[in-house]
């Protein structure tokens, strides 16, 4: 959800019909979230959300990107160290992932993955899937290192966990997505609940 669309009413009417709750943050840099991404969104609305959250007992996830097209070293940083701060001081669970632009797109259009990814992998426990290591990003080395002090970071507060998607169905129109390119179908609940 879009953490600026959301009110402390509306988090405390979620907070008795759902197990969690999920926003994107996207990076701490505004120059990134607001002139690469295009999401025009306030960082402070997604500290709000998690402390209502936290206030009403809801789990609560915050979505990252890091390896942006044009990002800094330095804005890098910045949002591992949000990540940080929002599980430690929210117990917000970070989700970070490598920017991958949906295909289509005007971010895709500009940055094709030919000139920004190469086939080197990296693991990445607390990033919210193993992550492609681009080899020929212009912050390679950066970024394994970055998530290497990120995992050491997070380790003590990490908890084991089940993620599981009961749809793909979004109307958010992100160009850049974990899950843009699946179906957009909801899972049947009878599996789920086996499952």
């Amino acid at each position: 959800l879009r953490a600026d669309m959301l009110r402390p009413g509306h988090i405390a009417k979620l907070a008795g019909m759902t197990t969690s709750l999920a926003v994107s943050a996207e990076s701490a840099s505004e120059r990134v979230r607001n002139n690469i991404l295009r999401k025009k969104l306030d960082l402070n609305a997604v500290e709000k959300v998690a402390a209502a959250c936290r206030k009403n007992g809801l789990p609560f996830e915050i979505h990252y990107m890091v390896g942006v097209p044009g990002e800094t070293p330095e804005e890098i940083n910045a949002t591992l160290e949000h990540a940080c701060e929002m599980a430690e001081i929210y117990e917000a669970e970070p989700l970070v992932q490598l920017c991958d632009p949906l295909p289509g797109t005007p971010l895709y259009k500009e940055n094709p993955p030919e000139n920004i990814t190469g086939a080197e992998s990296v693991r990445c426990e607390m990033f919210s899937e193993s992550f492609v290591g681009p080899d020929r990003h212009p912050h390679s080395h950066f970024l394994r290192n970055a998530s290497r002090a990120f995992n050491l970071r997070m380790k003590n507060a990490r908890t084991d966990k089940l993620i599981m998607n009961l749809t793909y169905r979004c109307n958010n129109n992100c160009e850049i997505c974990a899950v843009g390119d699946r179906p957009a179908r909801n899972s049947p609940l009878k599996r789920c609940l086996r499952l």
